[in-house]
């Protein structure tokens, strides 16, 4: 990924300063990104993606045909999503995510918390479809105060349970729970 952001960078004819100061970031933070000496987190690499005209997908793996994308297309991305009329996810759409094979209504979302830790951890993306969840899939809830979940679905004695990876967070249930859809990948940065 270093190189990437570098080489569009680049080809986009933009110092490290000018590209700093699209995604609010200093300069030097730039540089420990194009240095591999900093990994960018799960926003920055979504702001770097904007900023240098790319698909993220494109930047986390060099998959080639992904790496000019017009900016009208895409899934919508919310860092502060909230519950909209008749259930939409509404909230300033803080940008589009470049994935191939998801479709319109689709929406990324950052996690918040550890509840999925480790399969999913806090600040990772969310990729979630608008559709019911199956048994043993991950579902993304919002309760009665807006909040928002996300819960593997299991059945236990024909009532469905929506059960947190992470041991110390009790399962959720009940008819104030809606269940908006279904998680269906996860995007993780890590530093290694």
């Amino acid at each position: 990924m270093f190189d990437r952001i570098t080489q569009r960078r680049k080809a986009l004819g933009l110092t490290q300063v000018q590209l700093a100061e699209k995604i609010k970031v200093s300069p030097n933070t730039i540089n420990r990104f194009e240095n591999g000496h900093r990994v960018p987190d799960a926003n920055q690499v979504i702001q770097l993606g904007e900023a240098l005209d790319c698909s993220v997908e494109w930047l986390l793996t060099g998959h080639e045909g992904q790496s000019a994308l017009p900016d009208s297309e895409g899934t919508p991305y919310y860092s502060s999503p909230c519950l909209g009329n008749a259930g939409s996810i509404t909230g300033e759409m803080d940008g589009v995510v470049h994935v191939p094979g998801l479709d319109p209504g689709d929406v990324v979302l950052p996690m918040a918390g550890d509840a999925m830790s480790p399969r999913i951890n806090d600040g990772d993306l969310v990729l979630i479809q608008r559709e019911e969840p199956g048994v043993n899939q991950v579902a993304f809830l919002i309760d009665q105060w807006g909040g928002t979940h996300v819960r593997w679905r299991r059945e236990v004695q024909g009532q469905s349970l929506y059960v947190a990876e992470n041991p110390q967070y009790p399962p959720l249930s009940g008819p104030d729970l809606k269940i908006w859809g279904r998680v269906v990948a996860a995007i993780s940065v890590r530093k290694f």
